[in-house]
């Protein structure tokens, strides 16, 4: 797997300064020389003191976070909130994130393509990856009075089709460019790293989850050998392919409320190259709205969708195409929720209700779609390629006469 061992951003820290690797050891000095540095605050400002708030805590985040209340002299000198992102406490989550290189696709993302990614993000002002200290550091613009909707209420259509037009604008931004960032391929490394932790995971996953969700257990059953074929890594990085947010769901849309904020997506870990895009797309529907509202507006949400990325230049790319990928990439959210309920931490009771919420919608999402005979599909067609190139190989062997 391709990866990074030195991995600053032009935000570097304090000269001669360790970049601190959990809240407690953050520090007024440093995090005001940190946004001198971003050009945050004035030479002559500085941080007097600030608090610290640990959110999200067992809400299955991929990161340790907390928002940072700060205090200046003289007053109101920079800005008055900060959000700190460190590796996660819980170990599982942390070794994965660190095996698919997440944390340093942050840091990179932030470094090299946020301000041209097409979407929203948060303004950053610092940061750091150390992977021989296992040390990761975002201080973010605290995207405030802008949150997350809940998602037991889940998205309006409105409020989809915002969030669609925008992640449009990405897909379509980075149509067929996405070779001008190798760090973000999907490797073949990249993929037997994925396919071996879903195999790794999966008997646990039927374990516990299969009575309460017997679709995505059948589904993940299927796609377990699917996986295992060659095939399946040359069908995953077919073109056309563009730039992916890879973990859309409602705790990483902010999106301004009655008091104002503006919209941005946030948790760049998972970015990546992707098949035309549509996986956002795809948990978008699943996951962001109620199983009845998607029943109802899906199809119209979807093409919207597609009207917005032909709108900005995409061509080549037609509707029934876009259905046909958007029915594969559901089967592709149940690799992931098979990695989920294996390595985040749903531990707090907030979080258990994320983790059935978001399970119950996308076994609901998988249903609807009736992805089985897409899965069946799959395996003839690779078994077809399969016997072409043994066949192939075979009378080449044999030769002419």
């Amino acid at each position: 797997m391709q990866s990074w061992t030195n991995v600053e951003t032009s935000l570097l820290p304090p000269a001669g300064r360790a970049v601190p690797g959990r809240v407690e050891e953050l520090r007024a000095e440093w995090l005001t020389e940190c946004l001198r540095h971003a050009q945050a605050i004035a030479e002559g400002a500085r941080i007097a003191s600030f608090e610290s708030t640990r959110i999200g805590e067992g809400h299955g985040f991929a990161g340790q976070i907390a928002r940072l209340q700060l205090r200046y002299e003289p007053a109101d000198a920079g800005p008055r909130t900060l959000i700190a992102k460190f590796v996660t406490e819980h170990a599982p989550t942390r070794e994965m994130i660190s095996a698919v290189d997440g944390y340093v696709r942050e840091v990179r993302f932030y470094r090299e393509l946020a301000p041209d990614v097409g979407v929203p993000t948060p303004r950053c002002y610092l940061a750091h990856y150390d992977r021989a200290a296992g040390r990761f550091l975002l201080l973010l613009e605290d995207l405030a009075p802008a949150s997350p909707v809940d998602i037991a209420v889940g998205l309006s259509v409105p409020q989809a089709e915002l969030v669609l037009e925008h992640l449009a604008a990405m897909h379509a931004r980075w149509w067929n460019r996405v070779e001008e960032l190798p760090w973000l391929a999907l490797t073949p490394e990249l993929i037997a790293t994925i396919r071996e932790r879903f195999h790794a995971a999966l008997p646990g996953f039927l374990q516990h989850r299969a009575a309460s969700h017997p679709t995505l257990a059948r589904v993940a059953r299927r796609i377990a050998v699917i996986m295992a074929d060659d095939q399946f890594v040359r069908e995953v990085r077919r073109p056309p392919l563009t730039l992916a947010h890879n973990d859309i769901h409602l705790n990483n849309i902010f999106l301004p409320g009655e008091q104002g904020g503006r919209l941005a997506l946030i948790d760049w870990q998972s970015v990546t190259a992707s098949r035309h895009g549509i996986t956002d797309v795809a948990r978008l529907l699943s996951v962001g709205l109620t199983p009845e509202l998607r029943r109802r507006h899906g199809r119209a949400l979807l093409r919207h969708y597609h009207r917005r990325l032909c709108a900005l230049g995409v061509r080549g790319y037609g509707r029934l195409l876009m259905k046909y990928r958007f029915r594969q990439e559901l089967v592709a959210i149940v690799i992931i929720v098979v990695l989920a309920f294996d390595t985040l931490d749903f531990g707090g009771a907030g979080g258990q209700r994320t983790a059935e919420l978001m399970g119950a919608r996308i076994e609901s999402a998988v249903a609807d779609a009736h992805v089985i005979p897409l899965l069946e599909l799959f395996a003839v067609w690779f078994g077809l390629r399969r016997w072409l190139r043994r066949w192939g190989v075979r009378l080449r062997l044999i030769g002419p006469g």
